[in-house]
């Protein structure tokens, strides 16, 4: 969808004001602008013509922004798409995200955040574009990526290869990276990839987690201070900033960072320098900022918890880093290099992982996502005493993993953590449910498991939902939603 010329933008918006503004504003910016009343209408022009985004209101008669959001994302999957949505909406646009908005814009906003967005809309699939292009050729399928320089993201997963791709080829600009993604997908290899693959690889790659230190300290660790700044500045310092002039400054988990602070990281963004704590003057520095964040975004941002203008002023290139259990293809080829990894560490000689443990480690859904089977495995590698790592040295969970290919029955008891764990359900069973348990065969579907514990926790709670539910883990709502699911399906509940 994405043109190599002038850029193509879809207006979708019912009121015509609003529609005539947003056309002005992006022709002004020098995009060809087309304009839809609804999500029909807009989805009709879509068959019609080229386009390289949309943007479209959220609250539209006859079919509304997130509707057509899904329908165009049916047809359409890599067109990026801007979500425009009112104070009172926040919670619908964060579920827009979610079903695949590339991002947001809550009104009212300006003429400038408009053109900011579409900036970074383009910088990104152009990119992306360039890529595919340039190694078309070389890479019909799928293929393990390999080490590069002192960095290696282990991937076969065609999502994760185009990032990997993409933080090589804005590896060289000065532009800022936001990566973001479950904890212990590997945000910190790509923040390193960035830097080690440009022209900044020969100057310092400095981190800093911003949730692991207090306030007062954070401010002094990032900007530095002067000598006698407070009690026990008996000499300067220099500051995260400062340490990393003319490289990258990895900002690990910049969601957790005091507000006040943020102001300030902002002004080093905008105006290239630093106020040592407890200086007089200014401090020029050549800084990339990558930062990460395992939060949702729009969350923090809703709840005032982030500042928005910080967020797009660190979000020019979005990096959202897929959780393991989205590509578990990956598996094997970890399991390898953990093995060998752990075997060096420890002067083992562990050959591998049975096929049975293979499909155990497969079977597992990794909240703890690479950072879970990395563990995994080195503790695996350190206790066996044979070559060949079983179900039984797996310990997930830490409870003997079940060998998932065996026809025998396994006796899952409600308090036993881990019996359900899918999307709306919490990932462990209720702790006060009974002492009743639930006979499960192997091959016993999630779907399937997770509907006959709900069903057996609401009889041992006599039907009261709301204790059911706090049992479970789970909202009053996805309850009801789940209780309306049975009921179609032709279950009986009271």
């Amino acid at each position: 969808m994405v043109s190599h010329g002038r850029k193509r933008i879809l207006v979708v918006d019912d009121e015509d004001q609003m529609r005539l503004a947003l056309r002005e504003t992006l022709v002004r910016a020098g995009y060809d602008v087309i304009t839809a009343f609804d999500g029909s209408n807009a989805l009709k022009k879509l068959s019609e013509n080229t386009f390289d985004a949309v943007i479209t209101d959220l609250r539209m008669p006859v079919m509304d922004g997130v509707a057509f959001l899904q329908r165009a994302l049916d047809i359409y999957p890599r067109l990026p798409i801007v979500l425009m949505t009112a104070y009172a909406t926040v919670d619908t646009a964060v579920y827009a995200m979610k079903a695949g908005a590339f991002d947001y814009l809550m009104k009212p906003f300006s003429p400038e955040a408009l053109e900011a967005i579409f900036e970074r809309i383009f910088l990104y699939t152009d990119a992306t574009v360039a890529h595919e292009e340039a190694t078309a050729a070389e890479t019909p399928e799928p293929r393990c990526e390999p080490k590069s320089d002192t960095v290696t993201i282990i991937t076969c997963d065609p999502r994760t290869l185009e990032l990997v791709q993409l933080a090589r080829d804005v590896a060289n600009s000065s532009a800022n990276v936001f990566v973001s993604g479950e904890s212990g997908t590997g945000k910190e290899l790509f923040a390193k990839m960035v830097h080690y693959s440009g022209s900044r690889a020969h100057k310092p790659f400095v981190a800093i987690n911003c949730a692991a230190l207090p306030e007062n300290l954070l401010e002094s660790e990032l900007f530095g201070y002067e000598k006698g700044a407070f009690t026990g500045a008996t000499a300067r310092k220099l500051g995260k900033f400062e340490q990393a002039d003319g490289g990258t400054l990895l900002l690990d988990e910049v969601t957790e960072m005091p507000l006040h602070l943020q102001s300030k990281l902002l002004r080093v963004l905008q105006e290239g320098e630093v106020d040592r704590v407890g200086g007089s003057k200014a401090v020029k520095v050549d800084v990339r900022i990558v930062a990460t964040t395992n939060r949702r975004l729009l969350e923090t941002i809703s709840a005032r918890e982030f500042r928005e203008d910080l967020y797009y002023r660190l979000n020019v290139i979005p990096i959202e880093i897929p959780p393991l259990r989205k590509r578990k293809n990956d598996i094997p080829q970890l399991v390898t290099h953990f093995v060998a990894k752990y075997n060096a560490r420890n002067h083992k000689a562990i050959e591998g992982v049975t096929p049975e443990g293979i499909a155990a480690l497969m079977a597992h859904d990794w909240p703890g996502n690479v950072r879970e089977l990395e563990n995994i495995i080195e503790r695996a590698v350190v206790i066996s005493r044979e070559p060949w790592l079983t179900p039984e040295k797996l310990f997930l969970h830490g409870i003997l993993a079940p060998n998932p290919l065996s026809e025998e029955k396994i006796n899952v008891t409600t308090a036993v953590p881990e019996v359900a764990a899918t999307e709306g359900v919490a990932s462990y069973a209720p702790d006060h449910a009974g002492s009743e348990s639930l006979t499960v065969s192997v091959g016993t579907s999630v779907q399937d498991m997770e509907r006959r514990l709900i069903l057996k926790t609401l009889e041992q709670c006599q039907g009261n939902r709301t204790k059911a539910a706090d049992l479970l883990g789970i909202t009053s709502r996805t309850l009801l939603n789940k209780i309306k699911e049975y009921r179609a399906m032709g279950i009986h509940i009271d």
